[in-house]
C-alpha cells in the first residue's frame, strides 16, 4: 500500500480529518522534529509515541493515541526501500568497472532498540554506507560527507555526489565534488548526466601519455 493510502486508511479508522496526517508530517513544526529522528537521538517508534502525536492532536485539536507514520512512512509495513531499476543497472555498471559506490543517507532507527533501519533491501550493492542515525550528524553537515570521504579513501575532487536537496549539493560542491541534482522524477537525466561526467573523464585521461604529457589530433 503506498504512503498516502496508508494514512488515509489510518485517518479513516481513527476518525481524523482528511489529509491531516500529511499536513503533520510537511509541517515545519515537524520539519524541527526531524533532526532527532536523523541523528539518532530518537527512534521513529519513540518520536511516535511523544513528540508527533502532542504535535498532531495540537494542530488538528484531536486526542488521538499515538499514530504509527514514521516507522511506516512508505506504507504499512514498509522496512526496505525498493530502488529503481535504471539506478540498480546504473549502480551495478559503475562497480563493474571499478567505479566505488557509497549511499549518504539521512536515515532514521525505527524501533526503540535502535536495531532496524530503512535501507535498500540488498546494500552489497555499495562499497560504503553511511547513515545519518548512525554517525550523530546529517546532510547537509560537511562532517558526514567527510566520513564517506575517508571510508572511500578519495579525495573531494575525485566524487561525482547526486542529491535530489540544493542544500546537500552545496555543502559537496565546498568539497570539490562534481555534482548532479537528481530529482526523483528526473532519475534517467541524473544518470545520463553521469554517463556524461564520466565519459569526459575517460576522454580526458586517453588524452596524455604515461609520462604525463598531453597527446594532440
Amino acid at each position: 500500500m503506498l504512503k498516502h493510502g496508508y494514512w488515509k486508511k489510518l485517518e479513516s479508522e481513527r476518525g481524523l480529518p482528511e489529509g491531516s496526517i500529511k499536513k503533520t508530517l510537511l509541517s515545519p513544526e515537524f520539519a524541527a522534529l526531524s533532526y532527532k529522528l536523523f541523528t539518532g537521538l530518537s527512534s521513529a517508534e519513540e518520536l511516535e509515541e511523544v513528540d508527533f502525536v502532542k504535535l498532531f492532536n495540537k494542530q488538528h485539536k484531536t486526542d488521538t493515541a499515538p499514530l504509527p507514520v514514521i516507522r511506516n512512512w512508505f506504507g504499512e509495513g514498509t522496512s526496505f526501500v525498493e530502488m529503481d531499476e535504471n539506478i540498480i543497472d546504473a549502480i551495478d555498471a559503475l562497480r563493474e568497472a571499478g567505479i566505488k559506490v557509497v549511499l549518504l543517507t539521512n536515515n532514521y532507527f525505527l524501533d526503540r532498540l535502535r536495531i532496524k533501519r530503512r535501507l535498500p533491501s540488498d546494500c552489497s550493492r555499495f562499497d560504503v554506507v553511511v547513515e545519518s542515525c548512525v554517525e550523530g550528524t546529517m546532510k547537509p553537515d560537511i562532517k558526514l560527507y567527510q566520513i564517506a570521504l575517508d571510508r572511500l579513501g578519495l579525495r573531494g575532487n575525485e566524487c561525482v555526489f547526486l542529491d535530489s536537496h540544493k542544500s546537500h549539493i552545496d555543502t559537496a560542491e565546498s568539497l570539490g565534488m562534481r555534482t548532479i541534482m537528481a530529482k526523483t522524477w528526473e532519475r534517467e537525466y541524473a544518470i545520463c548526466d553521469l554517463e556524461d561526467i564520466l565519459n569526459e573523464d575517460a576522454l580526458s585521461d586517453e588524452s596524455y601519455d604515461s609520462d604525463g604529457t598531453e597527446n594532440s589530433a
